[in-house]
C-alpha cells in the first residue's frame, strides 16, 4: 500500500540510509511483479550519491499474450525498440522513489514518514514527489 511505501526513509543523500533505499526499490519491484510485470534490479554502480550503489528497478508489463518474450540473463535492453519484440511501440515511465531529508518540525504537522489524511488531502514524504 501507499502507506506502507511512504513509511519507507529512502533517502539517497544520506549512505546510512542505502538499505531503506533497497527496501524501496524491493517494494517497487514486487508490486510490478503483482500487477503482472517482469522485473531487473540493477545498481547506478556508485554514481548515486557518496559512491554507493542505489538500486534501478526495471519492469516491464506486455499488453498482450503475444508479446511475452522475457529477459534473459544479465541482458537489459538499451533503447525500448530492444524491450518489445519486432521493434514495437512501448511507453517509457521514468520515476524515482527516493526522497529528500526530512524531520518533524514547524513544517510538518505530523511524522513525514507516516501517511496522514487531512483535509481531503494525503500528507507524507514524498507522495507528491514521486512516490
Amino acid at each position: 500500500t501507499l502507506r506502507r511505501f511512504v513509511a519507507i526513509p529512502s533517502i539517497s543523500a544520506d549512505k546510512s540510509y542505502a538499505d531503506h533505499c533497497w527496501q524501496a526499490a524491493r517494494f517497487i519491484a514486487t508490486t510490478c511483479e503483482l500487477l503482472g510485470c517482469q522485473t531487473k534490479m540493477a545498481t547506478s554502480q556508485g554514481k548515486g550519491g557518496h559512491g554507493v550503489d542505489f538500486p534501478i528497478v526495471i519492469a516491464r508489463m506486455c499488453a498482450n499474450a503475444k508479446g511475452t518474450a522475457h529477459w534473459t540473463g544479465d541482458h537489459l535492453p538499451n533503447h525500448p525498440s530492444e524491450a518489445m519484440p519486432g521493434g514495437r511501440e512501448c511507453v517509457v515511465v521514468y520515476g524515482h522513489y527516493d526522497v529528500a531529508y526530512a524531520q518533524h518540525d514547524a513544517d510538518w504537522k505530523s511524522d513525514p514518514f507516516e501517511m496522514t489524511g487531512r483535509d481531503g488531502y494525503l500528507y507524507g514524504r514524498g507522495v507528491s514527489d514521486d512516490k
